[in-house]
Protein backbone atom coordinates (compact mmCIF):
# COMPACT_ATOMS: atom_id res chain seq x y z
CA UNK A 1 0.00 0.00 0.00
CA UNK A 2 2.04 2.98 -1.04
CA UNK A 3 0.88 6.39 0.73
CA UNK A 4 2.26 9.55 -0.67
CA UNK A 5 3.55 11.61 2.62
CA UNK A 6 4.46 14.96 2.32
CA UNK A 7 7.69 16.78 4.74
CA UNK A 8 5.36 19.23 6.06
CA UNK A 9 5.62 19.86 9.56
CA UNK A 10 2.91 19.44 12.75
CA UNK A 11 1.79 19.08 16.22
CA UNK A 12 1.12 15.63 18.12
CA UNK A 13 -0.17 14.95 21.50
CA UNK A 14 1.71 15.51 24.63
CA UNK A 15 4.65 13.10 25.51
CA UNK A 16 4.76 11.90 29.24
CA UNK A 17 6.86 9.88 32.33
CA UNK A 18 9.74 11.68 32.32
CA UNK A 19 12.69 10.50 34.27
CA UNK A 20 14.21 11.79 37.42
CA UNK A 21 17.37 11.64 35.80
CA UNK A 22 16.86 14.72 32.93
CA UNK A 23 13.96 17.31 32.55
CA UNK A 24 14.01 16.19 28.42
CA UNK A 25 11.01 13.84 27.28
CA UNK A 26 11.01 13.24 23.61
CA UNK A 27 8.43 11.29 21.64
CA UNK A 28 7.68 9.81 18.28
CA UNK A 29 4.28 8.49 16.63
CA UNK A 30 3.39 6.76 13.57
CA UNK A 31 -0.18 5.48 12.56
CA UNK A 32 -2.73 4.70 10.45
CA UNK A 33 -6.25 6.24 9.94
CA UNK A 34 -9.06 7.31 7.55
CA UNK A 35 -9.58 11.19 6.71
CA UNK A 36 -13.26 12.07 5.33
CA UNK A 37 -13.36 15.71 3.77
CA UNK A 38 -16.25 17.71 1.96
CA UNK A 39 -17.08 21.46 0.86
CA UNK A 40 -20.10 23.22 0.69
CA UNK A 41 -20.44 25.77 -2.28
CA UNK A 42 -21.76 28.88 -1.61
CA UNK A 43 -22.76 30.46 -4.92
CA UNK A 44 -24.83 27.32 -5.65
CA UNK A 45 -26.59 23.94 -4.02
CA UNK A 46 -23.04 21.92 -4.97
CA UNK A 47 -20.85 20.38 -2.65
CA UNK A 48 -18.17 17.82 -2.86
CA UNK A 49 -17.18 14.05 -0.37
CA UNK A 50 -13.98 12.37 -0.06
CA UNK A 51 -12.22 9.60 2.26
CA UNK A 52 -9.12 7.73 2.51
CA UNK A 53 -7.03 5.61 4.07
CA UNK A 54 -3.98 8.08 5.78
CA UNK A 55 -0.79 7.77 7.51
CA UNK A 56 1.25 9.69 10.37
CA UNK A 57 4.72 10.36 11.52
CA UNK A 58 5.03 12.58 14.72
CA UNK A 59 8.17 14.06 16.95
CA UNK A 60 7.17 15.62 20.31
CA UNK A 61 9.75 17.32 23.00
CA UNK A 62 9.09 18.50 26.02
CA UNK A 63 11.32 20.70 29.14
CA UNK A 64 9.87 19.87 32.18
CA UNK A 65 11.01 22.78 33.87
CA UNK A 66 10.92 23.73 37.89
CA UNK A 67 7.42 25.54 37.66
CA UNK A 68 6.98 25.77 33.43
CA UNK A 69 6.98 23.20 30.55
CA UNK A 70 7.67 24.97 27.31
CA UNK A 71 6.82 21.73 24.51
CA UNK A 72 6.74 21.72 20.94
CA UNK A 73 5.41 18.94 18.67
CA UNK A 74 5.31 18.29 14.96
CA UNK A 75 3.48 15.48 12.44
CA UNK A 76 3.32 14.88 8.96
CA UNK A 77 0.35 13.30 7.50
CA UNK A 78 -0.69 12.19 4.01
CA UNK A 79 -3.06 9.85 2.35
CA UNK A 80 -3.75 7.87 -0.48
CA UNK A 81 -5.39 8.61 -3.75
CA UNK A 82 -9.40 8.56 -3.89
CA UNK A 83 -11.86 10.25 -5.61
CA UNK A 84 -13.66 13.05 -5.11
CA UNK A 85 -17.23 13.52 -6.22
CA UNK A 86 -18.78 16.82 -7.17
CA UNK A 87 -22.52 16.93 -6.89
CA UNK A 88 -24.97 19.68 -8.04
CA UNK A 89 -28.57 19.52 -6.94
CA UNK A 90 -28.16 16.03 -5.76
CA UNK A 91 -26.49 15.12 -9.54
CA UNK A 92 -23.10 14.35 -9.78
CA UNK A 93 -21.01 17.24 -11.88
CA UNK A 94 -17.77 16.28 -11.55
CA UNK A 95 -15.07 13.48 -10.17
CA UNK A 96 -11.52 13.99 -9.71
CA UNK A 97 -8.48 11.98 -7.27
CA UNK A 98 -7.61 13.83 -4.41
CA UNK A 99 -4.40 13.53 -2.33
CA UNK A 100 -4.14 14.99 0.90
CA UNK A 101 -0.87 16.12 2.73
CA UNK A 102 -0.80 17.86 6.12
CA UNK A 103 1.62 18.93 8.67
CA UNK A 104 1.14 20.85 12.40
CA UNK A 105 3.62 22.74 14.30
CA UNK A 106 2.18 23.36 17.99
CA UNK A 107 4.90 25.40 20.75
CA UNK A 108 2.96 25.69 24.19
CA UNK A 109 3.65 26.35 27.84
CA UNK A 110 2.37 24.39 30.77
CA UNK A 111 3.24 23.94 34.21
CA UNK A 112 5.03 21.35 35.89
CA UNK A 113 2.61 18.15 36.04
CA UNK A 114 0.24 18.38 38.91
CA UNK A 115 -0.59 15.40 40.86
CA UNK A 116 -4.86 13.97 41.36
CA UNK A 117 -4.85 11.20 43.52
CA UNK A 118 -2.93 8.65 41.54
CA UNK A 119 -2.77 10.66 38.16
CA UNK A 120 -1.02 13.15 36.36
CA UNK A 121 -2.99 16.18 35.09
CA UNK A 122 -0.97 18.55 32.76
CA UNK A 123 -3.00 21.69 31.35
CA UNK A 124 -1.37 23.91 28.80
CA UNK A 125 -1.69 26.70 26.08
CA UNK A 126 0.17 27.38 22.52
CA UNK A 127 0.21 28.13 18.67
CA UNK A 128 -0.54 26.23 16.27
CA UNK A 129 0.84 26.75 12.53
CA UNK A 130 -1.20 24.11 9.96
CA UNK A 131 -0.45 23.47 6.03
CA UNK A 132 -2.70 21.35 4.00
CA UNK A 133 -2.34 21.00 0.16
CA UNK A 134 -4.68 19.08 -1.83
CA UNK A 135 -3.24 17.73 -5.17
CA UNK A 136 -6.74 16.64 -7.34
CA UNK A 137 -6.08 15.28 -10.90
CA UNK A 138 -8.01 13.19 -13.40
CA UNK A 139 -10.95 15.57 -13.59
CA UNK A 140 -14.14 13.91 -15.23
CA UNK A 141 -16.51 16.83 -15.63
CA UNK A 142 -20.00 15.36 -16.65
CA UNK A 143 -23.16 17.38 -18.50
CA UNK A 144 -26.90 17.47 -16.09
CA UNK A 145 -27.96 14.69 -17.99
CA UNK A 146 -25.14 12.81 -16.23
CA UNK A 147 -23.22 12.42 -19.41
CA UNK A 148 -19.47 12.24 -19.51
CA UNK A 149 -18.47 16.26 -21.63
CA UNK A 150 -14.59 16.66 -20.60
CA UNK A 151 -11.64 14.72 -19.38
CA UNK A 152 -8.58 16.64 -17.91
CA UNK A 153 -5.09 14.82 -16.66
CA UNK A 154 -3.68 18.25 -15.48
CA UNK A 155 -2.76 17.99 -11.79
CA UNK A 156 -4.19 21.31 -10.01
CA UNK A 157 -3.15 22.21 -6.17
CA UNK A 158 -4.87 24.25 -4.09
CA UNK A 159 -2.46 24.93 -0.36
CA UNK A 160 -4.28 26.32 2.86
CA UNK A 161 -2.39 28.10 5.73
CA UNK A 162 -3.68 27.95 9.50
CA UNK A 163 -2.75 30.00 12.32
CA UNK A 164 -4.90 28.81 15.58
CA UNK A 165 -4.21 29.03 19.12
CA UNK A 166 -6.22 27.17 22.18
CA UNK A 167 -5.85 25.10 25.03
CA UNK A 168 -5.44 21.43 26.03
CA UNK A 169 -5.02 19.05 28.86
CA UNK A 170 -3.24 16.07 29.61
CA UNK A 171 -4.14 13.44 32.34
CA UNK A 172 -2.50 9.96 32.62
CA UNK A 173 -3.16 7.71 35.45
CA UNK A 174 -1.26 4.24 36.71
CA UNK A 175 -3.05 0.71 36.09
CA UNK A 176 -0.66 -1.10 37.36
CA UNK A 177 3.01 -0.73 37.85
CA UNK A 178 3.99 -1.29 34.29
CA UNK A 179 0.66 0.01 32.66
CA UNK A 180 -0.49 3.34 32.45
CA UNK A 181 -3.89 5.01 30.34
CA UNK A 182 -3.69 8.77 29.20
CA UNK A 183 -6.19 11.10 27.97
CA UNK A 184 -5.50 14.63 26.28
CA UNK A 185 -8.05 16.73 24.47
CA UNK A 186 -7.29 20.71 22.80
CA UNK A 187 -8.98 23.03 21.34
CA UNK A 188 -7.79 25.46 18.72
CA UNK A 189 -9.42 29.02 17.66
CA UNK A 190 -8.49 29.37 13.51
CA UNK A 191 -6.95 33.15 14.14
CA UNK A 192 -6.47 33.41 10.45
CA UNK A 193 -6.61 31.40 7.55
CA UNK A 194 -6.19 31.63 3.67
CA UNK A 195 -6.29 29.27 0.47
CA UNK A 196 -4.03 29.56 -2.99
CA UNK A 197 -6.09 27.70 -5.65
CA UNK A 198 -3.64 27.45 -8.29
CA UNK A 199 -6.11 26.51 -11.00
CA UNK A 200 -7.61 30.21 -10.59
CA UNK A 201 -4.20 31.87 -9.73
CA UNK A 202 -6.05 32.90 -6.62
CA UNK A 203 -5.51 33.41 -2.81
CA UNK A 204 -8.43 34.21 -0.80
CA UNK A 205 -8.90 34.40 2.81
CA UNK A 206 -11.03 32.73 4.87
CA UNK A 207 -13.75 33.64 7.47
CA UNK A 208 -12.26 31.57 10.78
CA UNK A 209 -12.91 28.17 12.08
CA UNK A 210 -11.63 25.71 14.73
CA UNK A 211 -9.63 22.67 15.26
CA UNK A 212 -10.11 20.02 17.66
CA UNK A 213 -8.26 16.78 18.46
CA UNK A 214 -8.52 14.33 21.28
CA UNK A 215 -6.80 10.81 22.40
CA UNK A 216 -6.63 7.93 25.02
CA UNK A 217 -3.95 5.60 25.36
CA UNK A 218 -2.32 2.77 27.06
CA UNK A 219 0.79 2.18 27.31
CA UNK A 220 3.64 -0.17 29.35
CA UNK A 221 6.79 1.24 31.01
CA UNK A 222 10.04 -0.32 29.65
CA UNK A 223 12.85 -1.83 31.40
CA UNK A 224 15.02 1.15 30.60
CA UNK A 225 13.85 4.06 33.84
CA UNK A 226 12.14 6.76 32.16
CA UNK A 227 10.85 5.16 28.50
CA UNK A 228 7.36 3.69 27.69
CA UNK A 229 5.68 2.09 24.34
CA UNK A 230 2.06 2.41 23.89
CA UNK A 231 -1.20 2.21 21.49
CA UNK A 232 -3.43 5.43 21.42
CA UNK A 233 -6.32 5.98 19.53
CA UNK A 234 -7.15 9.46 17.70
CA UNK A 235 -10.04 11.71 17.14
CA UNK A 236 -9.04 14.95 14.77
CA UNK A 237 -11.51 17.67 13.14
CA UNK A 238 -11.25 20.78 11.50
CA UNK A 239 -14.18 23.19 10.04
CA UNK A 240 -13.20 26.20 8.41
CA UNK A 241 -15.64 28.71 6.91
CA UNK A 242 -14.42 29.68 3.60
CA UNK A 243 -14.65 33.12 2.03
CA UNK A 244 -14.50 34.85 -2.00
CA UNK A 245 -12.24 36.90 -3.78
CA UNK A 246 -13.08 39.43 -6.59
CA UNK A 247 -9.62 39.89 -7.66
CA UNK A 248 -9.88 38.46 -11.49
CA UNK A 249 -12.30 41.03 -12.99
CA UNK A 250 -15.68 40.03 -13.56
CA UNK A 251 -15.52 36.63 -11.74
CA UNK A 252 -15.97 35.23 -7.97
CA UNK A 253 -14.01 33.21 -6.78
CA UNK A 254 -15.42 31.36 -3.77
CA UNK A 255 -13.13 29.13 -1.16
CA UNK A 256 -16.18 26.76 0.06
CA UNK A 257 -16.42 26.50 3.46
CA UNK A 258 -14.99 23.00 4.38
CA UNK A 259 -14.46 20.22 6.81
CA UNK A 260 -11.85 17.51 7.54
CA UNK A 261 -11.75 14.74 10.29
CA UNK A 262 -9.15 11.88 10.19
CA UNK A 263 -9.66 8.54 12.98
CA UNK A 264 -6.45 7.05 13.48
CA UNK A 265 -4.38 4.12 15.60
CA UNK A 266 -1.06 4.61 16.44
CA UNK A 267 2.24 3.53 17.79
CA UNK A 268 4.00 5.36 20.27
CA UNK A 269 7.49 5.77 22.35
CA UNK A 270 8.64 8.60 24.76
CA UNK A 271 11.70 8.60 26.83
CA UNK A 272 13.44 10.54 29.17
CA UNK A 273 17.42 11.74 28.69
Amino acid sequence: MKFKLLLLICFLGVSSSAAETSPWVFGITYGFGYSEYQEDVRLGSIDSEWSALSSSLGFTADFRGKYIMPMIRVRILGSESETETWTENGIIAQKNELVLGQGDLFAGLAPTPLKIGKGTFIPYVGISYRYQIFMRDDFENYAPSGILVEISTDQVNEEIDSWATGAGIVFEIPLSELWNMGFQTEYLYILDTQAYNQGFHSEVEGEGGWIWESHISIAKKLSHPGQQMGIRVTADYQSIQGGQSTEIPGAVIEWPDNQWANVGLQLFWSGAF
